[in-house]
Protein backbone atom coordinates (compact mmCIF):
# COMPACT_ATOMS: atom_id res chain seq x y z
CA UNK A 1 0.00 0.00 0.00
CA UNK A 2 1.76 3.23 -1.00
CA UNK A 3 -0.02 6.66 0.14
CA UNK A 4 1.38 10.24 -0.12
CA UNK A 5 0.57 13.09 2.11
CA UNK A 6 1.75 16.33 3.13
CA UNK A 7 3.72 16.63 6.30
CA UNK A 8 3.64 19.63 7.56
CA UNK A 9 4.40 19.27 11.40
CA UNK A 10 8.14 20.34 12.14
CA UNK A 11 8.40 17.53 15.22
CA UNK A 12 8.78 14.09 14.75
CA UNK A 13 5.25 12.64 16.04
CA UNK A 14 5.31 9.23 14.48
CA UNK A 15 1.67 8.14 14.01
CA UNK A 16 0.23 5.21 12.94
CA UNK A 17 2.85 2.71 14.42
CA UNK A 18 5.41 3.64 11.25
CA UNK A 19 8.64 3.55 11.13
CA UNK A 20 10.07 7.13 10.07
CA UNK A 21 12.07 6.85 7.27
CA UNK A 22 13.72 10.66 7.20
CA UNK A 23 16.32 11.14 3.92
CA UNK A 24 17.78 14.06 2.15
CA UNK A 25 19.89 14.46 -0.57
CA UNK A 26 22.11 17.72 -1.75
CA UNK A 27 24.20 18.48 -4.61
CA UNK A 28 26.47 21.37 -4.53
CA UNK A 29 25.85 22.74 -8.28
CA UNK A 30 23.59 21.25 -10.66
CA UNK A 31 24.97 19.15 -11.98
CA UNK A 32 27.50 19.04 -9.17
CA UNK A 33 29.14 16.74 -6.17
CA UNK A 34 26.35 15.20 -4.56
CA UNK A 35 24.95 13.25 -1.13
CA UNK A 36 22.93 12.01 0.88
CA UNK A 37 21.76 10.84 4.05
CA UNK A 38 18.92 9.49 5.76
CA UNK A 39 17.67 7.81 8.94
CA UNK A 40 15.21 4.89 10.61
CA UNK A 41 13.83 5.66 13.60
CA UNK A 42 10.81 3.37 15.03
CA UNK A 43 7.71 4.89 16.03
CA UNK A 44 8.52 6.55 19.33
CA UNK A 45 11.34 8.48 17.86
CA UNK A 46 14.30 6.22 19.21
CA UNK A 47 17.32 5.86 16.26
CA UNK A 48 17.10 2.46 14.59
CA UNK A 49 19.52 3.47 12.35
CA UNK A 50 20.84 6.04 9.80
CA UNK A 51 23.36 6.25 6.63
CA UNK A 52 25.17 8.30 4.11
CA UNK A 53 26.83 7.93 1.32
CA UNK A 54 28.57 10.53 -1.69
CA UNK A 55 28.10 10.09 -5.49
CA UNK A 56 29.60 11.84 -8.67
CA UNK A 57 27.97 14.84 -10.25
CA UNK A 58 24.35 14.34 -9.99
CA UNK A 59 21.21 16.82 -10.78
CA UNK A 60 19.56 17.33 -7.32
CA UNK A 61 16.53 15.21 -8.31
CA UNK A 62 18.50 12.31 -9.35
CA UNK A 63 20.11 12.57 -5.90
CA UNK A 64 16.46 13.12 -4.22
CA UNK A 65 15.45 9.92 -5.51
CA UNK A 66 18.72 7.67 -5.33
CA UNK A 67 18.17 8.20 -1.10
CA UNK A 68 14.86 7.71 -1.61
CA UNK A 69 15.94 4.04 -3.03
CA UNK A 70 18.97 3.67 -0.78
CA UNK A 71 16.49 4.56 2.28
CA UNK A 72 13.45 2.26 1.28
CA UNK A 73 16.25 -0.86 0.31
CA UNK A 74 18.21 -0.51 3.93
CA UNK A 75 13.98 -0.48 5.30
CA UNK A 76 13.40 -3.57 3.93
CA UNK A 77 16.61 -5.37 4.35
CA UNK A 78 16.13 -4.95 8.02
CA UNK A 79 12.76 -5.97 8.11
CA UNK A 80 10.79 -3.34 8.68
CA UNK A 81 7.03 -3.73 6.93
CA UNK A 82 5.30 -0.22 8.11
CA UNK A 83 7.36 2.50 7.13
CA UNK A 84 6.62 6.33 6.88
CA UNK A 85 9.16 7.72 4.29
CA UNK A 86 9.73 11.42 4.84
CA UNK A 87 11.30 13.98 1.97
CA UNK A 88 11.86 17.73 1.56
CA UNK A 89 11.79 17.11 -2.49
CA UNK A 90 8.39 17.40 -3.23
CA UNK A 91 8.91 16.94 -6.67
CA UNK A 92 10.80 13.41 -6.45
CA UNK A 93 7.67 12.46 -4.11
CA UNK A 94 4.88 13.94 -7.31
CA UNK A 95 7.34 11.68 -9.47
CA UNK A 96 7.30 8.79 -7.21
CA UNK A 97 3.44 9.07 -6.72
CA UNK A 98 2.73 9.43 -10.55
CA UNK A 99 2.37 7.36 -13.31
CA UNK A 100 5.97 8.70 -14.84
CA UNK A 101 6.52 8.11 -18.58
CA UNK A 102 8.73 5.37 -19.60
CA UNK A 103 10.98 7.96 -21.22
CA UNK A 104 11.70 9.91 -18.39
CA UNK A 105 15.35 11.28 -17.74
CA UNK A 106 15.35 8.76 -14.50
CA UNK A 107 12.73 6.10 -15.52
CA UNK A 108 15.17 3.50 -14.50
CA UNK A 109 15.43 4.84 -10.51
CA UNK A 110 11.96 5.12 -10.90
CA UNK A 111 11.69 1.84 -11.49
CA UNK A 112 13.46 0.49 -8.88
CA UNK A 113 11.66 2.47 -6.56
CA UNK A 114 8.10 0.82 -7.92
CA UNK A 115 9.64 -2.76 -7.51
CA UNK A 116 10.46 -1.51 -4.21
CA UNK A 117 6.73 -0.20 -3.09
CA UNK A 118 5.01 -3.33 -4.94
CA UNK A 119 6.33 -5.26 -2.21
CA UNK A 120 4.29 -6.51 0.62
CA UNK A 121 4.75 -4.12 2.99
CA UNK A 122 2.83 -0.39 3.99
CA UNK A 123 5.04 3.05 2.96
CA UNK A 124 3.46 6.33 3.08
CA UNK A 125 5.08 9.04 1.40
CA UNK A 126 5.03 12.30 3.24
CA UNK A 127 6.22 15.70 2.05
CA UNK A 128 8.26 17.74 5.13
CA UNK A 129 9.38 20.72 5.48
CA UNK A 130 13.11 21.49 5.34
CA UNK A 131 13.56 22.97 9.04
CA UNK A 132 11.87 19.46 9.64
CA UNK A 133 14.73 17.15 8.71
CA UNK A 134 17.36 18.89 9.96
CA UNK A 135 18.88 15.07 11.14
CA UNK A 136 18.40 13.53 7.87
CA UNK A 137 20.22 16.91 6.55
CA UNK A 138 23.41 16.34 8.74
CA UNK A 139 23.89 12.79 7.35
CA UNK A 140 23.44 13.99 4.15
CA UNK A 141 26.64 16.53 5.15
CA UNK A 142 28.92 13.56 6.49
CA UNK A 143 28.05 12.21 2.70
CA UNK A 144 30.20 14.69 1.85
CA UNK A 145 32.97 13.79 3.68
CA UNK A 146 32.83 10.06 2.96
CA UNK A 147 34.70 8.21 -0.27
CA UNK A 148 32.00 5.29 0.34
CA UNK A 149 28.81 5.31 -1.88
CA UNK A 150 26.66 4.22 0.83
CA UNK A 151 28.07 3.64 5.15
CA UNK A 152 25.21 2.60 7.60
CA UNK A 153 25.61 3.91 10.91
CA UNK A 154 24.10 1.33 13.53
CA UNK A 155 24.59 3.94 16.24
CA UNK A 156 24.11 8.28 16.48
CA UNK A 157 27.18 9.67 15.94
CA UNK A 158 28.64 11.66 19.11
CA UNK A 159 27.91 14.79 17.58
CA UNK A 160 24.33 14.21 16.13
CA UNK A 161 23.14 13.04 19.77
CA UNK A 162 21.85 16.69 20.76
CA UNK A 163 20.28 17.17 17.04
CA UNK A 164 18.48 13.81 17.38
CA UNK A 165 17.35 14.48 20.82
CA UNK A 166 15.80 17.90 20.12
CA UNK A 167 14.59 16.50 16.83
CA UNK A 168 12.48 14.10 18.96
CA UNK A 169 11.46 16.91 21.38
CA UNK A 170 10.14 18.70 18.19
CA UNK A 171 12.74 21.70 18.29
CA UNK A 172 13.58 22.95 14.64
CA UNK A 173 16.70 24.86 12.77
CA UNK A 174 16.76 26.89 10.18
CA UNK A 175 19.24 25.26 7.71
CA UNK A 176 21.34 27.48 5.59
Amino acid sequence: MVILTNYLDLNSTHTYNLNALNVDGSSLGNPGPARFGGLLQDCAGNWIMGFYGHVMHLEILQVELLVILNGLALAWENGFRFVSLRSDSKFALSLISGSTPMYHKYAAILGKIASFINQEWTVKFEHILREGNSCADWLAKLGAKSSSSLERVLHPPQDFAFLLEAYARGVSFVRH
